[in-house]
Protein backbone atom coordinates (compact mmCIF):
# COMPACT_ATOMS: atom_id res chain seq x y z
CA UNK A 1 0.00 0.00 0.00
CA UNK A 2 3.08 2.41 0.99
CA UNK A 3 4.59 1.72 -2.66
CA UNK A 4 1.24 2.49 -4.17
CA UNK A 5 0.37 5.74 -2.46
CA UNK A 6 4.09 6.84 -3.18
CA UNK A 7 3.69 6.24 -6.56
CA UNK A 8 0.98 8.16 -6.75
CA UNK A 9 2.40 10.94 -5.19
CA UNK A 10 5.49 10.64 -7.64
CA UNK A 11 2.77 10.51 -10.76
CA UNK A 12 1.02 13.54 -9.51
CA UNK A 13 4.32 15.19 -8.91
CA UNK A 14 5.69 14.38 -12.45
CA UNK A 15 2.04 15.26 -14.11
CA UNK A 16 2.53 18.87 -12.38
CA UNK A 17 6.22 19.11 -13.40
CA UNK A 18 5.43 18.17 -17.19
CA UNK A 19 2.56 21.00 -16.71
CA UNK A 20 4.00 23.90 -14.89
CA UNK A 21 7.43 23.75 -15.96
CA UNK A 22 9.07 21.28 -18.67
CA UNK A 23 7.74 18.90 -20.73
CA UNK A 24 11.24 18.50 -22.56
CA UNK A 25 13.14 15.61 -21.25
CA UNK A 26 9.85 13.91 -22.53
CA UNK A 27 10.32 10.00 -21.27
CA UNK A 28 13.15 11.03 -18.97
CA UNK A 29 10.77 13.40 -16.97
CA UNK A 30 10.11 10.75 -14.07
CA UNK A 31 13.86 10.08 -14.13
CA UNK A 32 14.63 13.64 -13.54
CA UNK A 33 12.00 13.68 -10.46
CA UNK A 34 12.97 11.31 -8.88
CA UNK A 35 16.99 12.23 -9.12
CA UNK A 36 15.82 15.63 -7.18
CA UNK A 37 13.70 13.70 -4.74
CA UNK A 38 16.60 11.08 -4.01
CA UNK A 39 18.60 14.09 -3.18
CA UNK A 40 16.06 15.66 -1.04
CA UNK A 41 15.88 12.46 0.23
CA UNK A 42 19.37 12.34 1.40
CA UNK A 43 19.40 15.64 2.60
CA UNK A 44 21.66 16.72 0.36
CA UNK A 45 22.71 20.37 0.09
CA UNK A 46 21.23 22.46 -2.90
CA UNK A 47 25.33 23.37 -4.51
CA UNK A 48 25.37 18.99 -4.17
CA UNK A 49 21.73 18.93 -5.89
CA UNK A 50 22.66 20.96 -8.73
CA UNK A 51 26.07 19.23 -9.05
CA UNK A 52 24.14 15.94 -8.81
CA UNK A 53 21.52 17.11 -11.86
CA UNK A 54 24.46 18.77 -13.99
CA UNK A 55 26.79 15.00 -13.87
CA UNK A 56 22.93 13.33 -14.86
CA UNK A 57 22.22 15.99 -17.42
CA UNK A 58 23.33 13.99 -21.00
CA UNK A 59 21.44 11.05 -19.68
CA UNK A 60 18.34 12.91 -18.95
CA UNK A 61 18.32 14.73 -22.55
CA UNK A 62 16.39 12.26 -24.68
CA UNK A 63 18.27 11.06 -27.21
CA UNK A 64 15.83 12.84 -30.20
CA UNK A 65 17.07 15.93 -28.63
CA UNK A 66 20.89 15.93 -28.55
CA UNK A 67 21.22 17.84 -31.39
CA UNK A 68 18.74 20.68 -30.86
CA UNK A 69 20.02 20.64 -27.27
CA UNK A 70 23.36 21.26 -28.35
CA UNK A 71 22.40 23.92 -30.39
CA UNK A 72 20.41 25.42 -28.22
CA UNK A 73 23.24 25.90 -25.62
CA UNK A 74 25.71 27.13 -28.20
CA UNK A 75 23.13 29.52 -29.23
CA UNK A 76 22.75 30.53 -25.52
CA UNK A 77 26.24 31.01 -25.08
CA UNK A 78 26.95 32.80 -28.37
CA UNK A 79 24.03 35.16 -27.23
CA UNK A 80 25.46 36.04 -24.07
CA UNK A 81 28.96 36.67 -25.26
CA UNK A 82 27.41 39.44 -27.57
CA UNK A 83 25.78 40.77 -24.60
CA UNK A 84 28.90 41.21 -22.85
CA UNK A 85 28.44 37.92 -20.61
CA UNK A 86 29.19 34.95 -19.92
CA UNK A 87 26.59 31.52 -19.55
CA UNK A 88 28.63 30.04 -16.20
CA UNK A 89 27.95 34.03 -14.73
CA UNK A 90 24.31 33.75 -15.91
CA UNK A 91 23.86 30.08 -15.11
CA UNK A 92 25.16 30.86 -11.54
CA UNK A 93 22.91 34.43 -11.23
CA UNK A 94 19.55 32.66 -12.37
CA UNK A 95 20.24 29.46 -9.97
CA UNK A 96 21.30 31.62 -6.92
CA UNK A 97 17.87 33.25 -7.58
CA UNK A 98 16.09 29.83 -8.53
CA UNK A 99 17.58 28.81 -4.52
CA UNK A 100 16.04 31.93 -3.18
CA UNK A 101 12.59 30.91 -4.37
CA UNK A 102 12.85 26.84 -3.35
CA UNK A 103 14.60 28.24 -0.41
CA UNK A 104 10.86 27.29 1.75
CA UNK A 105 10.11 24.11 0.72
CA UNK A 106 13.45 22.78 0.25
CA UNK A 107 14.24 23.50 3.62
CA UNK A 108 10.78 22.02 4.61
CA UNK A 109 11.57 18.67 2.68
CA UNK A 110 15.32 18.46 4.47
CA UNK A 111 14.07 19.08 7.53
CA UNK A 112 11.14 15.97 7.58
CA UNK A 113 13.76 13.96 5.84
CA UNK A 114 16.39 14.73 8.67
CA UNK A 115 13.62 13.64 11.49
CA UNK A 116 12.22 10.44 9.54
CA UNK A 117 15.23 7.98 10.08
CA UNK A 118 15.16 8.87 13.88
CA UNK A 119 11.17 7.71 14.12
CA UNK A 120 11.69 4.56 11.91
CA UNK A 121 10.38 5.29 9.33
CA UNK A 122 11.98 3.76 5.72
CA UNK A 123 12.94 5.18 2.44
CA UNK A 124 9.68 4.17 0.53
CA UNK A 125 7.85 6.52 3.60
CA UNK A 126 10.14 8.96 3.30
CA UNK A 127 10.03 9.37 -0.33
CA UNK A 128 6.38 9.50 -0.40
CA UNK A 129 6.49 12.53 1.98
CA UNK A 130 9.30 14.15 0.29
CA UNK A 131 6.78 13.82 -2.93
CA UNK A 132 3.71 15.11 -0.61
CA UNK A 133 5.35 18.38 -0.22
CA UNK A 134 6.82 19.07 -3.27
CA UNK A 135 3.32 18.44 -4.67
CA UNK A 136 2.32 21.35 -2.25
CA UNK A 137 4.98 23.60 -3.14
CA UNK A 138 4.59 23.24 -6.84
CA UNK A 139 2.28 25.64 -8.23
CA UNK A 140 1.96 27.93 -10.87
CA UNK A 141 2.99 30.67 -8.63
CA UNK A 142 6.05 28.78 -7.77
CA UNK A 143 7.43 28.29 -10.92
CA UNK A 144 6.19 32.49 -11.77
CA UNK A 145 7.81 33.32 -8.89
CA UNK A 146 11.12 31.92 -10.15
CA UNK A 147 11.09 32.77 -13.51
CA UNK A 148 10.32 36.83 -11.66
CA UNK A 149 13.24 36.32 -9.76
CA UNK A 150 15.74 34.84 -12.24
CA UNK A 151 14.67 38.27 -14.48
CA UNK A 152 15.21 39.96 -11.00
CA UNK A 153 19.20 39.33 -11.25
CA UNK A 154 19.39 39.45 -15.25
CA UNK A 155 20.83 42.38 -16.98
CA UNK A 156 18.22 42.96 -20.13
CA UNK A 157 20.83 41.53 -22.38
CA UNK A 158 21.55 38.53 -20.81
CA UNK A 159 17.51 38.20 -19.91
CA UNK A 160 16.45 38.21 -23.49
CA UNK A 161 19.10 35.48 -24.16
CA UNK A 162 17.98 33.76 -21.54
CA UNK A 163 13.81 34.01 -22.63
CA UNK A 164 14.93 32.48 -26.18
CA UNK A 165 16.31 29.42 -24.26
CA UNK A 166 13.53 29.15 -21.70
CA UNK A 167 11.33 29.24 -24.32
CA UNK A 168 12.75 26.38 -26.00
CA UNK A 169 12.75 24.24 -22.61
CA UNK A 170 9.72 25.74 -20.32
CA UNK A 171 5.91 25.19 -20.53
CA UNK A 172 4.65 29.04 -20.81
CA UNK A 173 2.83 30.21 -17.88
Amino acid sequence: LCLLTTLGQKDKFDRKVTAFVTSYFEENEPKVTSLVIDFLVAHLAWDEITDGLKKHVNSLIPVSKYISAAALISSFSSCLENAEGTMTETVTDITAAFKKVLKTPYNKIVKKMKTMPEAGKTAKQMRKQAYIVANAALTKRLVQKMINAAKAVSTEASWMCTTDSLNAVMIHL
